[in-house]
């Protein structure tokens, strides 16, 4: 039996302007994804635990050709099986998400990206084929399609904080002064939906905001300041404004202006909408009031950096 593990993310900064080719912050996080897999004679057994999703049986052939339905777990296995026509005729796999989701809910830190990762080191592994992340994004482009980055790929893969551009990352630290919460809205979010709309609003408009945002994420590459900091979150609130992306929800809305009564920075991670936003600050008195104010009406959420991105767990 093999298994393997792939860590979740978090955007710093850099959500959408990484799509027009400026560098992102991402930041992979403790909570981890594990496929198991077990060869087995003819047929490919598919079970999960965490996202909503139902258990199936397919053939290698159905698999490869794409041929499961759009609800069953099969989906995941069938995006990496395209990639590997090495893969055995048959194998039990069990996915496990479960650390992504609270009562049922997602969470919004990389679920799909992170289980694909695992999932193709796993099936990789049992096939002898040497795996290299970017057959890794092809599977999880091959599952949710040519839109995105491929930041939260990167960032299961390789673990730690990264500097993502272009579709290489490279290791980055951030300064010890810095800190840091994460706040889960209690809303999942559509991240597809908000990609789809921010390339719709591109093609047919000014991109001024764009530009504004881009040259921000750059400037906290040279100096990671709360001051450039809040001038990013200033960037991207425009960029909210002017697109109508909805990044900017009422749950991050309300959050963003209890920040400033704090006189902390707040900002939604990712495509916003919903799903967790991270607070920063210089000053941990300030940062633990706004915490205690914001955990009133929201769920705080532990996440730690995860140094290592995809590895074997069982062998």
């Amino acid at each position: 039996m093999i298994e393997f593990g792939a860590p979740g993310k978090v955007v710093l900064w850099g959500e959408y302007a990484v799509l027009a080719g400026a560098p992102a912050m991402v930041m992979a996080v403790d909570r981890i994804a594990r496929c198991r897999i077990e060869a087995r004679t003819e047929g490919w057994r598919c079970r999960s635990s965490g996202f909503e999703s139902i258990a199936a049986t397919s053939s290698k052939a159905a698999l490869s050709a794409g041929e499961v339905p759009i609800e069953s777990v099969a989906r995941v296995v069938a995006a990496v099986v395209q990639q590997i026509p090495q893969a055995p005729v048959g194998a039990d796999v069990f996915l496990d998400t479960s650390e992504f989701y609270r009562t049922g809910r997602k969470l919004g830190i990389g679920s799909s990206a992170a289980i694909c990762v695992a999932a193709y080191h796993a099936v990789a592994t049992l096939a002898g084929v040497a795996p290299n992340y970017p057959d890794a994004l092809a599977c999880h482009r091959n599952l949710q399609g040519p839109a995105g980055s491929g930041i939260d790929v990167a960032a299961a893969y390789s673990g730690g904080l990264q500097r993502f551009q272009h579709g290489s990352s490279s290791p980055r630290t951030l300064p010890d002064g810095l800190l840091m919460r994460f706040i889960w809205t209690g809303t999942p979010a559509d991240t597809t939906d908000h990609v789809n709309r921010f390339e719709t609003w591109r093609a047919q408009h000014d991109i001024a905001a764009l530009a504004a945002l881009a040259a921000a994420s750059e400037d906290l590459f040279r100096q990671t300041t709360i001051v450039a900091l809040q001038h990013y979150v200033g960037c991207l609130q425009e960029l909210d404004k002017t697109a109508q992306l909805g990044i900017y929800d009422s749950s991050h809305t309300y959050l963003d202006t209890l920040a400033i009564g704090h006189q902390v920075v707040y900002k939604p991670c990712g495509a916003g909408g919903g799903d967790i936003g991270v607070a920063f600050s210089d000053d941990a008195e300030r940062l633990i009031a706004f915490m205690s104010a914001a955990e009133q009406r929201f769920e705080m959420l532990p996440l730690e950096i995860a140094e290592y991105g995809i590895r074997a767990t069982r062998e």
